[in-house]
């Protein structure tokens, strides 16, 4: 005989959107379950680059970016907990003049949605990033970037959502969504029925898997994303600093290792369209760097690999995420709601996308526009989204 439990909100997916998801709720007195079908916070949230930035997303991301970093800088305050968050800035370095022009078009994109950021020349680039190889022409740098440690952060998070009274149910996958009147009224794992009226699916790359449960389809597929870190080197920079044509990234840890981002999955490569988390057998010391890694950074051409993780990202057509309920267009029951495919950036949108989606659940709506994010976008003949453009976008 199964267990029966009573939640006002069963969330599936136990990484930062849905912790962050949980806690806010619980905050606003609502009773909450987070199903996870392995450990909790512990997958693509906790192995990331750590990038809490609003730079270089595509446009309709960038004001959910900035209430984001908003929410950072005062989230370790409001968890009680450390989450290694760090407003150090975020800058794209130009390799040649055209790559200056393309940051410039860049820059003026982004003031039109509110974000201001700044063309640094030769001089200020290397007060930030003394460890790059002499000869640069500039970058384009954000001051209200930063970073923050995904794995003390999805800690902090999960620990705080507990405290506020929210249940953790590890290794409990969801198996079925029970509906009448096409509303949902439970949602069921092997273990335990939860009687409640609202899911919110945010199961990342699993997310397509809890949609089929209830007849909706998710447009996500997963990817491999790598990551490695370095013994400790000397001061290369201060900031969180990316290549202009996004095949290298690098941010430099308090204690002097460097982490290695790998450049974002090209739809072409189909080798990264997979669950897998495999290095293929390659030992530590044949773990492979971004491209130009030890070129731009001299002092990284020759430093000990001595750690490394792979993790799953899950990727949209158009690289944005989902982040609605389901509807006439879509289909689905009542009180379905979807926040996933954030496509390899969304770490840094996890406390917004809780707090908005909270508010969307217990209010009625969210006080930030999200129609950006809809999911019938891939569906109308008149969605901005029908000739896909993508911007590659950096892990983190």
């Amino acid at each position: 005989m199964k267990e029966r439990a009573k939640a006002d909100v069963v969330v599936v997916g136990a990484g930062i959107f849905g912790l962050a998801i949980a806690w806010e709720l619980q905050r606003k007195g609502r009773q909450v379950v987070v199903l996870d079908k392995g450990s909790i916070g512990t997958e693509a949230s906790a192995r990331n680059g750590g990038g809490v930035r609003a730079e270089g997303r595509l446009l309709p991301e960038i004001p959910l970016a900035q209430m984001a970093i908003d929410i950072w800088k005062g989230l370790e305050g409001e968890l009680g907990r450390r989450t290694g968050y760090r407003q150090t800035g975020h800058m794209y370095v130009a390799e040649n003049d055209g790559d200056l022009e393309r940051l410039e078009k860049m820059r003026a994109s982004e003031l039109t949605v509110g974000l201001e950021t700044e063309i640094i020349g030769p001089n200020q680039l290397y007060e930030l990033a003394p460890g790059l190889k002499p000869g640069y022409p500039g970058a384009k740098f954000c001051a209200t970037d930063g970073s923050a440690e995904p794995a003390v952060a999805m800690v902090a998070l999960a620990a705080a959502a507990e405290e506020a009274g929210v249940r953790l149910a590890a290794n409990q996958p969801i198996r079925r969504i029970h509906t009448e009147a096409h509303k949902i009224t439970a949602a069921e794992t092997d273990e335990t029925i939860f009687e409640t009226g609202v899911i919110v699916n945010c199961a990342g790359p699993w997310a397509p898997l809890v949609a089929q449960l209830v007849d909706v389809y998710l447009p996500i597929y997963p990817a491999r994303t790598n990551m490695s870190y370095t013994e400790p080197v000397g001061h290369l920079s201060d900031c969180f600093v990316q290549a202009a044509s996004q095949n290298m990234a690098i941010r430099q840890l308090e204690g002097g290792n460097v982490l290695l981002a790998q450049g974002a999955p090209q739809p072409k490569d189909i080798s990264q369209f997979t669950f897998s988390k495999s290095f293929f057998g390659t030992p530590l010391s044949d773990t492979p760097r971004p491209a130009k890694a030890g070129e731009m950074f001299p002092a990284l051409a020759n430093a000990k690999i001595v750690g490394r993780w792979a993790g799953i990202r899950e990727n949209t057509p158009d690289q944005m995420p989902i982040i609605d309920i389901s509807g006439e267009a879509v289909g689905g029951p009542e009180g379905f709601f979807t926040a996933a495919g954030f496509s390899g950036h969304g770490f840094c949108l996890g406390p917004a996308v809780g707090r908005l989606m909270a508010e969307w659940i217990v209010d009625g709506a969210p006080s930030l526009d999200l129609s950006a994010f809809r999911h019938d976008r891939f569906m109308r003949a008149d969605s901005p989204w029908a000739e896909t453009h993508l911007l590659a976008q950096q892990t983190g």
